[in-house]
């Protein structure tokens, strides 16, 4: 079943993010599916990691592109990762202590709300200035 769903409104004009933000909805979509499932410590430990894993990876590529170009805006945005890799951590951990298949819909939802708006309005700035350096 899809809980989020990727549609061109989210395209940064940067070919690789695209695939990697259309990554980020897939792994939510799954973790979605694991927790319908009804197992959620096993699917939140398994696919939480996957989600850290691509998120760190991708923040990571998008840094670099910041530092290479000297994007203006790159330490404002470098915090926003910071601070979602730490509300994701938090949310584990608290669904470790409650098992809680609420909680974990709680952190989808903040997870969807929080990658289309980081998306559609930070990740379109640096879209348009690596698109004016000549990244498509």
């Amino acid at each position: 079943m899809t809980f989020m769903t990727w549609t061109e409104e989210f395209s940064v004009g940067v070919a690789v993010f695209d695939e990697e933000h259309k990554n980020l909805v897939e792994v939510i979509n799954r973790l979605y599916d694991g927790i319908c499932g009804g197992n959620v410590q096993e699917t939140l430990h398994r696919v939480t990691d996957d989600l850290i894993e691509h998120a760190i990876v991708h923040f990571r590529h998008e840094e670099m592109y910041f530092d290479d170009t000297r994007f203006p805006l790159a330490a404002e945005h470098k915090a926003m990762h910071e601070d979602l890799k730490k509300q994701v951590l938090a949310y584990r951990s608290e669904i470790d202590r409650r098992d809680s298949k609420l909680l974990a819909f709680e952190m989808l939802r903040f997870l969807r709300e929080w990658l289309a708006q980081h998306i559609q309005i930070e990740d379109k700035k640096y879209g348009e200035y690596l698109n004016s350096k000549g990244i498509r």
